[in-house]
């Protein structure tokens, strides 16, 4: 559409740019879709939203390369792109230290991740109690940690009290649960 020959070599970083831009708002645009599509639980707060979401027109990402694959390219190299997976997507893709378990003490709980036909799982336990979830999403790209979210149900996702910290090669408890006081062993998933 524009080319050098309209605009010369400036015209060439504008078209770019303009491209660039496109590129971010839809990924945005796309994000915050997803996003409100979920209802996300965590004690510092809940949010509700519409399960709906049309994606009968998304072609996805891999379509975009053809006209755009510097672009592409670019954002599929970025945190951003790996900032959301399955969990089982990040046990293949991370030497996670496994398995591993996590003594909160405040609460007399245990916690024990573990590889599971393919799946992170949490087990947590205090004495004869036990309660257990397949870590369904993280959250995170991995670089620096991960934060685990289990599916409660087709509407429900709640973050787990358990997330992998990189440097340390370890698992503690997630930010803002320490002062939390579960009541049950499945409220201390």
């Amino acid at each position: 559409m524009f080319g050098e020959t309209t605009f010369g070599l400036a015209g060439g970083r504008l078209m770019r740019s303009v491209q660039a831009g496109v590129a971010v708002v839809v990924s945005i645009a796309l994000a915050a879709t997803i996003a409100s599509a979920l209802r996300l639980r965590s004690p510092h707060r809940e949010v509700f939203a519409p399960r709906a979401i049309d994606l009968e027109g998304y072609v996805g990402a891999a379509q975009c390369a053809h006209c755009h694959r510097e672009i592409y390219d670019r954002q599929s190299q970025s945190r951003m792109a790996h900032a959301l997976a399955t969990g089982a997507e990040h046990y293949q893709r991370h030497d996670l230290a496994l398995p591993a378990e996590v003594a909160d003490q405040a609460n007399g709980l245990v916690y024990r991740v573990e590889a599971r036909r393919g799946q992170l799982f949490l087990e947590v336990s205090r004495g004869q109690e036990t309660a257990g979830a397949v870590m369904a999403y993280a959250l995170g790209s991995g670089q620096r940690g991960l934060t685990f979210v289990r599916e409660r149900d087709a509407e429900d996702y709640e973050e787990l009290r358990i997330s992998y910290y990189a440097d340390t090669g370890s698992w503690d408890l997630t930010p803002g649960q320490e002062s939390d006081r579960p009541a049950s062993a499945e409220d201390a998933l």
